[in-house]
């Protein structure tokens, strides 16, 4: 297959949603033909890649059912067995993270979604709109353009009435702030995608604009294809003559029936789509900037690191001159998540409640603190009030994760084999979600009597980055050229608590949710509680035996400047609960960040720290090519798919514009 488009989609996440929204509305009743192609990895294409929009959906309906599922779709959905479920068809891309230092050498999990949702296919649902505040550090005039996109993004949902609300039976305040209703993207508790909300009905309005349309399920895209420009009025959007986008190289997998039994092969083949004015990325925090730095596009040291020709080096761009704006992107950088601390209860309920939620979370503060030692900055948190809907995977889920870090053999120093460690890791897993499904009454009795209050710092200062890796294997170790995504592993280090401010921060939210578990009624704490208390103790103990075990043993100390915790910004946070945090924080799983606009914050000497894209999401030094999801992000302070949806509707005036008439960028 090699067929041309006007412009290609990579991903089908509520960005690309919001994007596809947008432009559709811009075309309706005008006499315009565009052929525009999006990009799916899930699910599995047709022979024809000219797939309806309801066959490249229909295959993904078995995975966004229910809210309640979301934590097992996102944690358990995945499968080393290949001949059990096909990689096309499932809902999840299940990441380990490196060992982080920060939470006492724990690995965490890093799932991504697949299909027509994307991510938000195995996230809770959540619609909760940014405050204006988020946008103040955007460049431009993103903040207006946000601001009426979200809202128009929530009326859409509202019209459609695929808005659930959780009721919430307290009244309870936490520094003045009251409690929020939990409002989610369902109808009933049964999950409702952002393409059925803002495609579909367009499609089912205006039926011409179907023959704008070709859906492609199955795609993995590989790597984009990069060559001169073509002529100097190409790229006067971009202020840059020097290359262009031209194409996406991408696996195409199609499954077959076999004749003597009905089970599905997966035949996979290499196909080159061109696109003449257009590439988007809408492939989220982690895939975008992967795809990017697998097609040469990054910061050269990382480049260089993953043994990746740089795309100017190539064999039509290499007589370019280039200054370090466009060798310095920061492409897979400064990645960022919201870290959640939770606090465990056990509620005496009683068996005429039933205000059990869709999706755990009963209820939510928003609410922004100072610190102490600086009124001027101030710490933005997201508290909820949880309950026990999916409390039997994630008790078997991060119970088996005390076991799941980074470990190294004792005096020896040699670490233990990372396939040592999934293997126990999810045989202990396996082992406690028996336990608790087959002890007679446990599971029910858990489920109605378990709460959780839940610290969610939603500012976090730490930052940390998605690379490649050269896979070990044969073919991927040989000098081929071109590189393509498959050829690497890739690595996510999220640097959780990298920064010391937001253990500060956290302590400081944690104090604010304090007065929460006398509003909520009978409540018996069981974590941190009296356990934790002891265990710390135990862990003070054993630490400095082994600490002067070292220091007899090796005539010295490793311990370091850097080791030792600054009193000073330490002063009002008590010991046990920076061990606490190291043991028992947990991601919130919004991605964001890595190929990020350009703040006005930033500071413009800091040469080595480029954007990845300007301020109309176009990636320096490439025309024709786009980045319009969660990467871009410079901050984001909520569950970011709202925000998402409302960047793509957004950026749909001024990528169309560009598109149909060079000449309008400079007038947007």
């Amino acid at each position: 297959m090699n067929d041309e488009y006007d412009i290609i989609i990579i991903g089908g996440g509520p960005s690309s949603a919001g994007l596809l929204h947008g432009i559709l509305i811009h075309l309706k009743g005008k006499d315009v033909k565009l052929r525009i192609a999006v990009i799916e990895r899930g699910g599995y294409a047709n022979d024809s890649p000219t797939s309806s929009f309801s066959q490249a959906t229909d295959g993904h309906n078995d995975y966004t059912v229910s809210l309640r599922d979301w934590f097992a779709v996102a944690h358990y959905s995945s499968t080393n067995n290949e001949s059990e479920v096909h990689y096309a068809s499932r809902p999840t891309v299940l990441h380990a993270s490196v060992p982080q230092t920060h939470l006492h050498n724990r690995i965490v999990d890093v799932p991504t979604g697949k299909g027509w949702g994307g991510s938000t296919n195995i996230h809770a649902g959540l619609l909760v709109p940014p405050p204006a505040t988020d946008f103040e550090s955007w460049p431009g005039g993103w903040k207006r353009r946000m601001i009426s996109s979200v809202d128009y993004v929530m009326d859409a949902f509202e019209k459609q009435g695929a808005v659930e609300i959780t009721p919430c039976q307290i009244n309870a305040e936490i520094n003045g702030a009251k409690i929020e209703s939990v409002r989610t993207s369902s109808i009933q508790r049964s999950r409702v995608g952002y393409y059925s909300v803002l495609v579909q009905p367009l499609l089912e309005e205006s039926p011409p604009l179907r023959e704008c349309l070709t859906f492609l399920s199955g795609m993995e895209a590989e790597r984009i294809l990069i060559g001169p420009a073509r002529n100097e009025n190409e790229n006067k959007c971009t202020g840059s003559s020097c290359a262009r986008a031209w194409g996406v190289e991408c696996l195409f997998a199609s499954s077959t029936s076999s004749e003597n039994n009905s089970q599905q092969a997966d035949i996979q083949r290499r196909v080159i789509l061109k696109a003449k004015s257009k590439i988007i990325l809408c492939a989220g925090a982690i895939g975008s900037p992967s795809l990017l730095l697998a097609s040469g596009i990054g910061h050269e040291q990382d480049l260089r690191d993953a043994n990746i020709t740089p795309w100017y080096k190539g064999p039509s761009c290499n007589h370019l001159k280039l200054n370090s704006i466009y060798t310095h992107l920061a492409v897979g950088r400064m990645l960022r998540d919201h870290i959640l601390v939770p606090r465990m209860f056990l509620k005496n309920r009683r068996d005429d409640e039933n205000d059990m939620s869709c999706n755990s979370i009963r209820g939510m503060w928003t609410v922004q603190l100072p610190m102490q030692h600086d009124n001027d900055i101030f710490g933005k948190y997201q508290i909820q009030l949880a309950d026990g809907i999916a409390v039997d995977k994630m008790l078997s889920h991060f119970g088996a994760g005390a076991i799941r870090r980074g470990w190294k053999v004792p005096c020896l120093g040699h670490e233990v084999p990372s396939a040592w460690i999934s293997t126990a890791f999810y045989s202990l897993r396996t082992a406690l979600h028996f336990i608790v499904c087959h002890t007679p009454g446990l599971l029910n009795w858990v489920c109605a009597h378990f709460e959780s209050i839940n610290v969610c710092l939603m500012n976090p200062k730490s930052v940390g980055q998605v690379r490649l890796v050269r896979r070990s294997n044969e073919e991927s170790t040989s000098n081929q050229s071109p590189r393509r995504l498959s050829d690497f592993e890739i690595v996510i280090d999220p640097g959780y608590l990298s920064n010391s401010h937001d253990k500060i921060s956290l302590w400081r939210g944690w104090e604010a949710a304090a007065s929460l578990k006398d509003q909520c009624g009978d409540m018996v704490e069981i974590l941190p509680g009296y356990c934790f208390a002891i265990l710390f103790k135990m862990h003070n103990i054993i630490s400095c035996f082994l600490d002067w075990m070292k220091m007899l043993l090796l005539l010295g100390s490793n311990v370091t400047k850097n080791d030792i915790p600054s009193k000073q910004s330490n002063s009002s946070m008590p010991s046990w609960f920076g061990t606490y945090i190291a043991e028992f924080a947990v991601p919130y799983y919004h991605w964001s960040g890595t190929c990020a606009m350009k703040s006005i914050d930033d500071d413009d000497s800091l040469t080595d720290n480029q954007h990845a894209v300007d301020e109309f999401l176009r990636v320096r030094g490439i025309s024709n090519l786009c980045v319009c999801d969660a990467s871009v992000f410079p901050c984001i302070t909520v569950p970011s798919a709202l925000t998402c949806a409302a960047l793509g509707y957004a950026s749909a005036e001024f990528i169309l514009a560009e598109i149909l008439d060079v000449t309008q960028c400079k007038a947007i």
